[in-house]
């Protein structure tokens, strides 16, 4: 049973875990060796690092990402199909600030190749993004709502 904490990590639920009724309505799971996080950084590394070993999850940490590194790990799965679950925490908050956590390292165009390059020699069969909250936005209408304007 995965901790209430770690609902954090969407693709708890691709790996066949997490909550009872959103697991009823997925088609597949996709195995932890077939599965690898891309982008942690230090933070998010010593948090996650216990459920990583747990799982058997493989990751590159934001420093060591290259496009070259995950084409490598894909040849290893034998995998002709990818999913990718793009949760914008990675995401450089100095570059753009949208996500929930968003204390990422990585920025918009090294990602955008990665999946790129991904793309090149795999067949993409989904792609899914996460935590985009815009916190500004959200905090302008909070404001707003409570002039008397509206």
């Amino acid at each position: 049973m995965m901790s209430k904490a770690y609902h954090a990590m969407a693709v708890t639920h691709l790996l066949g875990l997490g909550d009872k009724e959103i697991l009823k309505v997925l088609p597949a799971k996709i195995p932890a060796q077939n599965t690898l996080l891309v982008g942690l950084h230090s933070e998010e590394a010593k948090f996650y690092a216990k459920r990583q070993k747990e799982l058997g999850l493989k990751a590159l940490k934001a420093k060591k990402v290259s496009s070259k590194k995950v084409l490598q790990w894909l040849q290893g799965t034998k995998a002709s199909k990818v999913v990718i679950h793009l949760d914008l925490d990675v995401l450089d908050f100095s570059e753009i600030y949208v996500a929930v956590g968003n204390s990422g390292k990585l920025k918009m165009k090294e990602v955008a190749h990665i999946v790129e390059s991904v793309s090149a020699h795999y067949e993409i069969v989904g792609l899914s993004i996460a935590e985009l909250m815009l916190k500004e936005l959200i905090k302008l209408q909070n404001m707003l709502q409570k002039l008397p304007l509206m």
